[in-house]
């Protein structure tokens, strides 16, 4: 493919998805955390050949690679204009970098009423999403965050992107966990901002009810993160 630049733009490398649901199938094996070592190793080596021919990198690894291999995710300046981010190739740096740069630039009165917030995602974000709501309670201490990852019972607990989460998972997992106040979800987890619903048919209604709680769906940047996670206290 490299042969072919610059008529190949980018390249993304993606580990399978194995979901729980795989009778009769080809035996396809999850990436152990050595295994996605190697694979993060090949790709630098790659691209510091690529880089040192053309000024640039050409394949960029999925955010499941470095997670999988413990390994830190690079920063911003690593996926260039982000070529494969419709992929979720780079989103992990690039939603931190727009939280903490928001984060940086908010001046705000917080309100002495304190605010519990519950947000709930997917096993796989969970360290981000732990990460950026100890920024914010530092920042702001009349905000209380919860972290609450759900793992994924529909699909297989090898499945642990937020996007997959299904109604029934959440209502399962999330059931006497939820203390009083906002609850967060990310729009991912929906079929589409027109269509709230989940992957198993359950709509937000439906899961709203079985929890007795309102659920804010929100939009996939770190800037309206920070603002759902400011929501009231700012005034």
């Amino acid at each position: 493919l490299a042969e072919l630049y610059p008529a190949v733009q980018s390249i993304a490398a993606v580990p399978a998805g194995l979901t729980a649901h795989r009778a009769g199938l080809a035996e396809l094996r999850p990436y152990t955390k050595e295994g996605a070592a190697g694979v993060l190793g090949i790709i630098g080596r790659f691209n510091e050949r690529f880089y040192a021919e053309n000024g640039r990198n050409l394949c960029y690894p999925a955010d499941e690679f470095f997670l999988k291999a413990g390994v830190t995710m690079p920063d911003i300046e690593y996926y260039g204009d982000f070529p494969q981010l419709d992929n979720g190739v780079g989103i992990w740096a690039l939603f931190k970098g727009e939280f903490l740069t928001a984060l940086d630039e908010t001046e705000i009165k917080p309100k002495k009423k304190s605010e519990h917030i519950t947000m709930i995602t997917g096993v796989l974000a969970t360290g981000l999403i732990e990460y950026l709501a100890a920024a914010v309670m530092q920042k702001f201490p009349g905000i209380n965050i919860d972290v609450l990852p759900v793992k994924n019972k529909f699909f297989g607990e090898s499945v642990t992107v937020a996007g997959l989460v299904t109604g029934k998972d959440i209502i399962e997992q999330a059931t006497g966990r939820i203390k009083p106040g906002r609850v967060l979800i990310p729009y991912s987890m929906l079929k589409s901002r027109e269509e709230k619903v989940f992957l198993d048919d359950m709509t937000l209604k439906n899961v709203e009810k079985a929890l007795k709680v309102k659920m804010t769906p929100v939009k996939p940047d770190g800037k309206s993160f920070l603002k759902e996670c400011l929501g009231s206290q700012v005034f």
